[in-house]
């Protein structure tokens, strides 16, 4: 199936506020009433680290990868860069087994997993959104 430029933005932002979106889930299940600095310490340095020096860089590489495509329609899966596709299956999995073979603390997943959560979704509005407004007014010209 292939796809115009703006629609591999348009998944791209789908793809990374539906994965914000899971794991923010997954961060607010884990979260519990009781008092612990830690989970408080963990969603800052998760929010912090992921939004100001992490994602924004992956985002733009992928958005410089999807606007050096050549030609008109593409294949949907080239929404990100193969690298981009193979650290988010290694995140997954290390995901995946952290939670399953409990290797860290609930207070970890919770605020570690909200803070990459709200990370993953607000840089992608942010960067794939502006993106997706540049196209829209060269569009229009």
């Amino acid at each position: 199936m292939s796809v115009s430029r703006q629609s591999l933005f348009l998944l791209a932002l789908f793809l990374w506020l539906f994965g914000g979106y899971k794991v923010l889930v997954i961060g607010l299940e884990a979260w519990s009433y009781e008092v612990s600095i830690f989970k408080y310490a963990w969603l800052l340095i998760a929010l912090v680290f992921f939004m100001g020096f992490v994602f924004p860089r992956v985002v733009r590489g992928n958005s410089q990868f999807i606007l050096g495509l050549e030609g008109e329609r593409f294949l949907w899966y080239r929404c990100q860069k193969p690298t981009s596709w193979l650290v988010m299956i290694f995140m997954i999995s290390l995901g995946i087994a952290l939670r399953s073979f409990s290797l860290v603390p609930n207070s970890f997943i919770a605020g570690f997993y909200i803070g990459l959560g709200l990370s993953l979704s607000l840089v992608a509005l942010f960067f794939y959104g502006r993106e997706l407004i540049r196209l829209q007014k060269k569009k229009n010209q």
